[in-house]
């Protein structure tokens, strides 16, 4: 019982450390030499990084983003699993949620981070595949018609969460309470996370993809 809540203290915290590194950040500084804070959004996700830096950038950097989410919650699962420590639902989701708060806040710098999309996406690959799909094709299929990104983001989070719920509640799709929990907690920080966004849209001055801005 203490050393499996102290293994998922310790990857809690090791996967909020992991999920602070801002590679949208880093990106910035090795190739340009900027910080993509003071620039477009403020944020260090890769939307920002593509008005800022260009699309072949923003692609990687996206990839890397998608990448440490699901690393982090395979690599601390597989850890738990060597020290012989239960891997229940709830670890995982611990562990996923962690990585991406320190995504969204992270304390290298200054709680100043990403918008958590990418990083989620990641983990929800690892928690609900089904729901992360279909996640993903919301947003691709209402960012290419609107040309919003946010908004895509705001739609793949509510389809997702009606998804999981629905799911629980029939015989459609096999989603546990786990399930709603963790697409719940996404769906508050992505909305949180893009509350000037949701501003920026109810006014019509939210960037359109085409929109791109360089420092």
């Amino acid at each position: 019982m203490i050393l499996q809540l102290s293994l998922n203290i310790f990857t809690g915290i090791l996967a909020y450390l992991l999920g602070s590194i801002q590679f949208g950040l880093i990106s910035g500084k090795l190739i340009k030499g900027i910080d993509i804070r003071e620039h477009g959004s403020g944020s260090t996700g890769a939307t920002n990084v593509g008005r800022t830096l260009g699309v072949k950038i923003a692609t990687g950097v996206a990839i890397i983003d998608i990448a440490k989410g699901f690393l982090i919650v395979f690599l601390f699962a597989n850890l738990l699993k060597f020290f012989d420590a239960e891997i229940s639902s709830y670890s995982i989701i611990i562990i996923g949620s962690m990585a991406i708060l320190g995504h969204c806040w992270p304390v290298y710098y200054k709680f100043k981070g990403g918008k958590g999309v990418l990083t989620s996406l990641g983990v929800y690959l690892l928690v609900s595949p089904i729901a992360c799909l279909i996640a993903l094709t919301t947003f691709i299929i209402i960012a290419t018609i609107s040309k919003y990104v946010s908004l895509g983001s705001l739609m793949g989070a509510s389809v997702a969460l009606i998804y999981v719920v629905v799911s629980f509640f029939t015989s459609i799709g096999n989603s546990s309470l786990t399930d709603i929990l963790f697409t719940l907690f996404i769906f508050c920080v992505i909305f949180y996370r893009h509350k000037e966004n949701i501003q920026r849209l109810i006014k019509g001055e939210e960037n359109k993809i085409e929109n791109k801005k360089k420092p």
